[in-house]
Order: structure tokens, then sequence, then C-alpha cells
């Protein structure tokens, strides 16, 4: 769009420029645990999570996964394909993700547009698979673009609590923690989009998921100078499991529901 809006085929936008503070974000949490590693992005999107990869991270090897035509003439055309170590495959990520070895990666982000919680599972226990410990002695981490609930706060960290005992209990992953960190909103018109209307996250922070395959390392004494615009940093939930990979999880649309239905039992019984 006009404004910097990625939009989809009804019009609506898919990823806005204020979403790039979050992008960087992620990636400074990504460059302290596999800064040189193999690193994966599932759904480049406007391209934010990539280029702060490469800013911060230095991966030698950069994947990222893309299906959609027009999304792929703009990684070409900005010269993606080109540059070093990074691969580009080009389809969807459920044909994509079982291509790649097991145990091959360091890092993996998942940020695609109007998928739910059942596809989000399918990519967690994949990312389960494909993660590794890097040679420094850092666990694999699994993140993503986190917006199951943007519209109450309440529901928000609801969610991450969800999340988080999914993917520790039932998908195998060591640890998980949420992040708050503030959201600057400054110069944006972030509440109201002005074409559609559309109201988007209606509340100044964020909480960033890190998802590890074991215990993660004892946190950088000092904050380096990329964090330094996020003042608000703090662990919000953290959840640990003993690393064990559940050998049967049932149909993938029975743990989305367990999941989403627990969550909402929880707001019920908070708000009742």
């Amino acid at each position: 769009g006009e404004d910097g809006c990625l939009l989809d085929a009804s019009g609506m936008p898919v990823m806005m420029p204020w979403e790039a503070q979050l992008m960087e974000a992620h990636a400074l949490e990504f460059a302290k645990h596999c800064t040189g590693g193999a690193v994966l992005n599932v759904g480049f999107g406007c391209g934010y999570i990539d280029g702060f990869l490469q800013k911060h991270c230095r991966p030698s090897q950069h994947f990222i996964i893309e299906a959609h035509g027009d999304v792929l003439s703009k990684v070409d055309a900005a010269g993606w394909p080109s540059k070093p170590g990074v691969r580009i495959l080009r389809g969807k990520w459920q044909d994509m993700l079982g291509g790649l070895p097991s145990q091959s990666l360091d890092a993996i982000f998942y940020d695609t547009h109007d998928e739910g919680v059942q596809e989000f599972l399918v990519v967690a226990q994949e990312a389960k698979r494909l993660l590794r410990s890097s040679p420094s002695g850092s666990p694999g981490l699994f993140s993503y673009f986190n917006g199951f609930e943007f519209t109450n706060l309440y529901r928000h960290v609801a969610y991450c609590g969800g999340v988080a005992k999914c993917l520790t209990e039932h998908v195998g992953f060591g640890t998980a923690t949420f992040r708050r960190i503030g959201v600057d909103f400054q110069n944006t018109d972030w509440r109201s989009w002005k074409a559609k209307g559309l109201r988007y996250w209606n509340f100044g922070a964020y909480f960033l998921p890190l998802l590890y395959l074991t215990q993660p390392p004892q946190e950088p004494s000092s904050s380096s100078e990329g964090d330094a615009s996020h003042e608000e940093h703090r662990t919000l939930i953290t959840a640990k499991g003993d690393g064990a990979v559940v050998s049967h999880l049932g149909r993938q649309s029975d743990l989305a529901t367990w999941m989403v239905q627990g969550i909402e039992r929880a707001i019920q019984e908070h708000e009742s």
C-alpha cells in the first residue's frame, strides 16, 4: 500500500510499518544465541525480520519460505537470492518443512497470514524436529509473531500461558518464556488504518515468545545498544517441561481445540 502496509487480496493489511520494531526485537533475541548459525524464517512478508536477522545474527545459512507470487517478486527484486547464505524456498511451508533435515537449524521464526492455532501447532512440532543445540551450547530457539489476540491485554496474556503449557507439555520444548517489551507507536497511525477503518493492536506492549529445546543460557549481564529502545523488557511467563517428546499427540485438531478451550475457560473464570 501507499503507506507501507502489505495488503492481502481483500485489501486488508497483512503487515504494517510499526511492526518493524517487533521484528527487530525478535532478531536481537536470536542474536544472543545463534549468531553465525543456521536460521529459518517462515513467511517473508515485508522482509523486516529477514533484514534484521541479516543485520544482527549474520547467519551462515538463512532459509526463507515464501509462497505468495507477488511477495516472491519483491524478494527477487530486492536481491535476496544472491545474498550470501540465503536460500529461498518457494512454496507453502506445508510442502517445504518436510524436506529440511532434522536437527539442522539453530533458530526458527514463524509469521504467516491468516493461519490459526492448528497450523501453528504443526509448525511448532516441525520446529522441534528441525532445531539443534548450537556448537556454543545454546539450545535451539523457536519464536513467532505473537498475534493470537491483539484486542484485549488479558486475553493476549492468557494465550501466552496456553501456548507455554501446550508447547512444553505436549510438543516437548524444554522452556517457554515470554518477554514483555514496550511498543512505541509515536508518529504511526497504529490504531486506525484510514483506508479500511481497521483497529489493530489496542495496547502498548508486546509479549515476545522464546521457545527453547532445553534450558536457555543465562542472560547477558548488560543490554546491547540495540535493546535501548525497548525499555520495558522483562520476563512475563516461564514454563518448563522435561524436554521429552510426547509419543502420541492425537489428531492435530484435538490438540488445537484443547489449547483454545483451556484458554477460554481461564478467561471466563477470570471475567465471572
